[in-house]
C-alpha cells in the first residue's frame, strides 16, 4: 500500500499507482479532496484525515509520500510518530518533498466552500525534521535540496513564489528519503 500523506488536490496519486497495488490519498480539507476526487482513477481511495492520526493499520504501508503537507502540520512529532508507526520494519519508504525553510515562500491557499483560504505554514530546518525522524526509527537513505536553478520546470512569475530570478541561488525545496528501520513507535 502506498500512502500520499496530504494528497491535496491529488497530482500524485496515478503515480503512486505505479509503485503499489493499493494507493490511498490522505487530506483533512474537504475543498481538497473534492478536486482530488475529480482527478483521481476510481482505483485509489481517497480518506479524510490528519497526518497526526492516520487510519491505517501498523506495518501496513510500504511507502508514504508527504509532497508539500509537512510544512503544513503543526503537530511535527505526532506526525512522524504516525508515518512511523504506519511503514513497514525495514523496508517500508517514506519520502518528503517540501518547501525549504530559506526560501521565502509565505502561505499557501486551499479551496473551502466558496472562497480559498490561507492555511497555516511552518518553516523547519531540515535537521529538525531528520532529528525527529531518527527519533521514530526512520533512516535518512538521501536528500537533496534545490534552488530554482534545479527545477525542469519554472513558474511564470518568479516573484510571486518568493524568487528574485533564474539565478536565485536561495534553496526553494528540499527532498528527503527514509527507510523504516525495526522497532515501531508505539501510537498514543
Amino acid at each position: 500500500m502506498a500512502l500520499d500523506i496530504g494528497c491535496g488536490s491529488g497530482a500524485y496519486l496515478e503515480m503512486l499507482g505505479q509503485a503499489a497495488r493499493r494507493v490511498v490519498g490522505i487530506e483533512p480539507s474537504k475543498g481538497m479532496l473534492r478536486l482530488a476526487a475529480k482527478r483521481t482513477p476510481a482505483w485509489c481511495q481517497l480518506v479524510r484525515a490528519y497526518s497526526r492520526s492516520l487510519p491505517v493499520a501498523t506495518s501496513a504501508a510500504d511507502l508514504c509520500m508527504s509532497a508539500r503537507s509537512l510544512s503544513h502540520e503543526s503537530d511535527l512529532h505526532r506526525a512522524v510518530r504516525e508515518v512511523a508507526r504506519v511503514l513497514r520494519p525495514m523496508s517500508g519508504r517514506w519520502i518528503v518533498a517540501d518547501v525549504h525553510a530559506a526560501h521565502r515562500y509565505c502561505c499557501t491557499t486551499i479551496p473551502a466552500e466558496d472562497k480559498c483560504v490561507p492555511i497555516e505554514t511552518y518553516k523547519r530546518a531540515i535537521d529538525d525534521i531528520v532529528e525527529v525522524a531518527r527519533a521514530n526509527a526512520l533512516v535518512l537513505e538521501s536528500q537533496a535540496v534545490l534552488s530554482v536553478a534545479d527545477l525542469d520546470w519554472i513558474p511564470p512569475d518568479l516573484a510571486a513564489h518568493g524568487i528574485e530570478g533564474l539565478d536565485d541561488p536561495t534553496p526553494i525545496f528540499y527532498v528527503l528519503a527514509f527507510r523504516r528501520g525495526a522497532a515501531p513507535p508505539r501510537r498514543n
